[in-house]
């Protein structure tokens, strides 16, 4: 055979190979109840909003008057559109989907800027200069949304496939031995009618008779897989918001010497620096205040009580009292407010 006799021969080959595929594609029935976006919108929300309560909490200089306008409210008031939305949504909303808020703040009514004008006259009066009628803020680069919108996809799909496999699993299957050659025989209606019946038996809660080799079985859904990839992801989420685990997952750190101390402490570093970024900006610019976070790291107040009173018991002869007193104001640095130190 000529060469390209051979090639004729394997292009015929594979033509008919081309001809006899097929592809069938079925979709599932148990899709999740929950599309992509809006899963991910809301999770990013809601977490952003858990970590901008927890500033509210640490916050000091927010006058009472003005408390009820960080909260949502379910009462509908005339002439308040949007007042359903308390700051810490608005801000949460527009963090998750990395857009820009515009606020107006006016008659003690604190509200979404959602008609076209009032968006184009805030943007007008920052660019001009002008006195301000509301307030703009961008989440646009907030990268932070990014990560966490990846990591919450990767979440969504470990959900999505348990989610299908657990619907799966409520359904029986009869695994009759030699079915095949059942079907082909011209009883081929005496299967079907051995499963309705051991069906019917296994709802009342009757003994059923089957063959030895025949099979009653469900789909074993895998939970440990399923835990630990979730945990490890949780954990990325963590190191991304730089907090601990158990602010993520919601569990307490356990153990035998464990006091909590640590997430205690890393809880904090990670909210003082939401609080830097966005809480206090965010409030300050609305309300014209100057805000400032409270640590309540109850340890170290503790700690500092007794490193102070051993300060305290040396002699003057060996620290001064200017040194007592620089040493006294490097253990208590966070918690003196701004012009409090007293200088000698």
């Amino acid at each position: 055979m000529s060469i390209g006799g051979a090639i004729d021969t394997a292009i015929n080959f594979l033509s008919r190979k081309q001809e006899t595929e097929f592809n069938v594609t079925f979709e599932s029935p148990f899709t999740f109840p929950i599309d992509e976006i809006n899963y991910l919108n809301i999770k990013l929300s809601l977490l952003f909003s858990k970590i901008l309560r927890d500033c509210f909490a640490r916050s000091e200089g927010i006058s009472d008057k003005i408390k009820p306008l960080f909260w949502d409210t379910v009462v509908k008031a005339y002439g308040k559109a949007n007042a359903d939305k308390g700051l810490i949504s608005l801000l949460s909303t527009a963090m998750a989907a990395q857009t820009d808020l515009f606020l107006i703040y006016k008659n003690g009514v604190l509200r979404q800027a959602d008609e076209p004008l009032e968006i184009e006259q805030i943007m007008q009066s920052f660019k001009n200069g002008n006195a301000k009628v509301g307030y703009w803020f961008s989440f646009k680069d907030f990268d932070l949304s990014k990560i966490l919108r990846l990591l919450f996809s990767f979440q969504l799909a470990i959900m999505a496939t348990t989610f299908t496999g657990l619907n799966v699993s409520k359904a029986l299957q009869f695994k009759i031995n030699d079915l095949r050659k059942l079907v082909a025989d011209t009883e081929s209606e005496m299967p079907t009618n051995q499963v309705k019946k051991i069906n019917e038996g296994l709802k009342a809660g009757k003994s059923i008779v089957i063959d030895a080799l025949d099979k009653i079985e469900t789909t074993h859904i895998e939970m440990s897989s399923v835990e630990s990839g979730i945990k490890f992801i949780n954990g990325l989420i963590a190191e991304a918001l730089n907090m601990p685990l158990s602010y993520v997952n919601g569990e307490l750190t356990t153990g035998i010497s464990t006091t909590g101390e640590s997430d205690s402490i890393a809880i904090e570093r990670g909210l003082e620096s939401i609080f830097n970024s966005v809480f206090k900006p965010s409030v300050d610019e609305i309300f014209k205040l100057d805000i400032r976070f409270v640590s309540e790291n109850w340890r170290i107040l503790l700690s500092s009580g007794s490193a102070l009173q051993t300060i305290e018991s040396l002699s003057e002869d060996i620290v001064p009292l200017a040194v007592k007193q620089r040493m006294a104001e490097a253990i208590l640095k966070d918690f003196y407010k701004d012009g409090e130190r007293k200088t000698q």
